[in-house]
Parts: C-alpha cells; structure tokens; sequence
C-alpha cells in the first residue's frame, strides 16, 4: 500500500494536481502535527494527536478516528479537496465516512473513493485465520462497512473486485496499480537454469505454500 501512495501521488502532481498525504507516523515526537510541502505536501500525526493513545478507542478503531480528526481539523483551516482517496485495509475511513453519513457539514459535498488493496476480512477467509477472533473481527466490520459507504471503489484486479461480491454496489472501476521503473533499468537476461524467487511474506494467502507443495 506505501508503494502505491508514493507512485500515484508522485503521478498525480507530475500531471498537475496538488496532492495531500496524511500519514500515522508513530515515531514522530517533536510536535503531534508535521506538515512537509512539496509537489505531494505530507502531513504526518503522531499518535497523540489530538489526543493521546487510549483515550479514545484502540488498536485500528482508534487509529480511524485519529484520520477523520486530522482531515475534519484540516477542512476547518481551509484544505478543501475536490475528493479524498483511502486505502480499505484496517478501515481507515470508516470514521471519517460515518461522520459525513451522519450529516457532518464539513464532509458534505467531497466524494470519497475507496481502493481497495488486501482487505483482512477477505485475506483471512485464505489464511484460514479464525473469522471470528477479536478484535480481527471488527477490523472486518470496519472494512466493509467503509467499502460499503464510500462514494466509488476502486479495485487493482477483477479478482480483488470479484472477492467483495455483493458488498459492492455504487460505481467500482478496476484500475492495474501503477509502478514506474527506476530510470535507467534494463530487462534482467533469464538464468542458464530454471530458477524460482520469491520475495514475500511466507504467508498462505500469498500462494507460496501451495506453489512448493506443487513443485515437490
């Protein structure tokens, strides 16, 4: 998901739009606000903005509210986008949905899109993972109740579109998730001998288990 938001925002100004990034940044410890302008102006939150760690919600509840509460504090001084982008995964729109749902001026009127990338209610079902196990569940509920509110979704393959299945009923658009290449990279010639790297996760969704049991 870094690797996406650092290639579509460096596309989207290098077309001419100004982009905002508002990123969690745990070890930021000088000031609870960072703002870093650019061609993609950053604003980074510490974990005790505006307040401190537990003392609203946890674990990805929390860490929702915190993005609904920078974005709302960041409309108040003026920063009115013409639409907001968020990942699915851990439900980091969901306050910040529910919120304008529930009639909040200062979201009325900015489309939110939704991409979605590895929801943990749809990679759990791969990794035989307890569906049920808290606080994964409500993780899940997160997820789909902000896939289910938000205005459009975009997905990086029909494959990932087909998981959602009948969540998914405003407009969802499959779009490939961009990568550019360094410049200067050259085509790496294929090895003398059949050769297999993987660079992953050892995790079951990721298909590497099944691949070697079908090398053996």
């Amino acid at each position: 998901i870094a690797t996406y938001a650092e290639i579509i925002t460096q596309e989207w100004a290098r077309l001419g739009h100004e982009v905002t990034v508002i990123v969690r940044d745990p070890g930021l410890k000088t000031s609870p606000l960072d703002i870093q302008s650019g061609p993609v102006r950053v604003i980074r939150f510490a974990d005790t903005y505006p307040i401190g760690v537990g003392q609203a919600l946890t674990g990805a509840a929390q860490i929702s509210w915190t993005y609904a509460a920078v974005v709302a504090d960041r409309l108040r001084a003026g920063d009115r986008p013409d639409v907001i982008e968020s990942q699915d995964y851990l439900g980091i729109p969901y306050y910040l949905l529910q919120r304008r749902w529930t009639g909040d001026a200062l979201l009325q009127g900015i489309p939110v899109v939704v991409t979605v990338h590895s929801p943990k209610f749809v990679v759990d079902r791969f990794d035989d993972a307890p569906l049920y196990r808290l606080p994964d569940y409500w993780i899940g509920v997160l997820e789909q109740a902000s896939i289910k509110m938000a205005d459009a979704v975009v997905c990086p393959s029909h494959y990932v579109r087909d998981q959602l299945g009948p969540l998914v009923t405003q407009p969802s658009h499959v779009i490939p998730n961009p990568y550019r290449f360094p410049d200067g990279t050259e085509p790496v010639p294929p090895p003398p001998a059949p050769r297999l790297l993987y660079a992953g996760r050892g995790q079951k969704v990721k298909g590497i288990m099944a691949r070697r049991a079908a090398m053996r």
